[in-house]
């Protein structure tokens, strides 16, 4: 993978993805303390099977500043968005 992220922005707030692999979509959400290439080995072995979408949320790596802490309500509402503006259906 590549370390530019595609950007991807959901209720103005910016996050960023990578994508590898073929297959039926799998989203991995980084962690907020790490960058979305720490997860390169597994993203590795996934994509054996399936297109890969590692993303980096807002707050974290390349992501938009965050004014206030987010909660797990607004991680889980913009992991929502982002996977509808990726145009992804049903992934994993």
């Amino acid at each position: 993978m590549a370390d530019r992220l595609r950007p991807v922005v959901v209720d103005g707030l910016r996050g960023g993805y990578e994508v590898r692999g073929a297959g039926p979509p799998v989203v991995l959400f980084a962690s907020p303390l790490i960058l979305a290439r720490a997860y390169r080995p597994t993203v590795r072995e996934l994509a054996r099977r399936f297109r890969v979408y590692c993303v980096e949320m807002p707050g974290s790596g390349r992501g938009s500043m965050l004014s206030a802490v987010w909660g797990v309500g607004e991680y889980a509402a913009w992991a929502a968005g982002c996977v509808g503006e990726l145009g992804l259906k049903a992934p994993t």
